[in-house]
C-alpha cells in the first residue's frame, strides 16, 4: 500500500506527509505515528496520543508562523529529538500559515478592488511626475494601491489560477479546529478538513485542506456533511473551498 493512501490507525483520517524514515503526527486526533515495513507495503502504527491542550497551542503557533516555538513545544510534548520534531513541524507548517489560509478565492467585488489598486499605482506615479497631484497626495494614493495589491494579491492570483478548475462535491471525513486567524476585523476559525472529493465522471479521491470558517458556520462543520470545492486536475493537494 503506498504511503499516500495510509490512514491514521487511531481515527482513520488520511495521513499526510508520512515517511518511512520519520514519525508523523495526525492532527485530527493528535496521535504520534510511525510507519514500519518498506516503502512498498508500509504499516502505520500508533506510538502514543499527545495531549490535546498542548497540541492546540502548537497548532495556533503553526497558523501564525511561529515555527521555532512550535518545534520546541512539540519536542517537549512528544519526547522526540529536536531534529525529528523539526521534520514533523516543517512538513506541516506550510499548510497552516495565515497567508496560506487566507488566500481563498476573491469575490467579484474583491477582484474589482484589486484591479483598482493596480491601476492606482501607475496613475499616482504619473500624476506625481506630471504635477497633476501634490507629492504628498500622490504618495498617499500610491501607498493605498501598493497596500491593496499586497493584501489581496494572493487571493486575486488564486482566483485567476482556479478560474477553470474542476468544481466538485466533497464529503467531510474528519474536521478539526486549528486556531484563530484575523481576517479584516473578524476573527476566523481555521479548520483542517479531510475530504472525500467526488467529481462527476472522474475517480473519487481523498484530500486535506485548511478552510477559514466563520463563527456562524461552525455548526455546519460535521462529519458526513457535503461541501463544494475546486481542484486543479491531477493535483489532489490543490483542493480549496468553493462557494459555488
Amino acid at each position: 500500500m503506498p504511503v499516500d493512501s495510509l490512514s491514521c490507525p487511531n481515527c482513520g483520517a488520511p495521513l499526510r506527509n508520512a515517511s518511512i524514515d520519520d514519525p508523523c503526527c495526525c492532527l485530527f486526533c493528535n496521535s504520534l505515528i510511525r510507519l514500519q515495513g518498506d516503502a512498498e507495503a508500509p504499516v502505520a502504527n500508533l506510538e502514543r496520543r499527545l495531549h490535546a491542550k498542548e497540541m492546540n497551542v502548537i497548532k495556533q503557533q503553526l497558523i501564525t508562523g511561529q515555527r521555532q516555538a512550535a518545534v520546541y513545544a512539540f519536542e517537549e510534548l512528544s519526547g522526540l529529538e529536536t531534529e525529528q520534531a523539526a521534520v514533523i513541524i516543517d512538513a506541516i507548517a506550510a499548510d497552516f500559515s495565515t497567508k496560506t489560509i487566507l488566500q481563498q478565492q476573491l469575490t467579484r467585488g474583491g477582484m474589482f478592488m484589486v484591479v483598482v489598486c493596480i491601476i492606482l499605482i501607475p496613475t499616482s506615479l504619473l500624476a506625481w511626475w506630471s504635477g497633476a497631484l501634490r507629492p504628498m497626495l500622490a504618495m498617499v494614493y500610491l501607498a493605498m494601491g501598493c497596500f491593496g495589491v499586497y493584501k489581496y494579491g494572493r487571493g486575486a492570483s488564486n482566483t485567476l489560477r482556479y478560474r477553470k478548475a474542476v468544481a466538485a462535491k466533497a464529503k467531510i471525513l474528519q474536521a478539526t479546529p486549528m486556531g484563530l486567524v484575523q481576517r479584516k476585523r473578524v476573527q476566523v476559525h481555521a479548520y483542517l478538513f479531510a475530504l472525500q472529493v467526488m467529481p462527476e465522471n472522474e475517480p473519487h479521491f481523498r484530500a486535506q485542506t485548511v478552510i477559514p470558517v466563520l463563527e456562524e458556520n461552525i455548526e455546519k462543520v460535521k462529519k458526513g456533511e457535503v461541501i463544494q470545492v475546486k481542484y486543479l486536475p491531477g493535483q489532489p493537494d490543490s483542493v480549496i473551498f468553493h462557494k459555488g
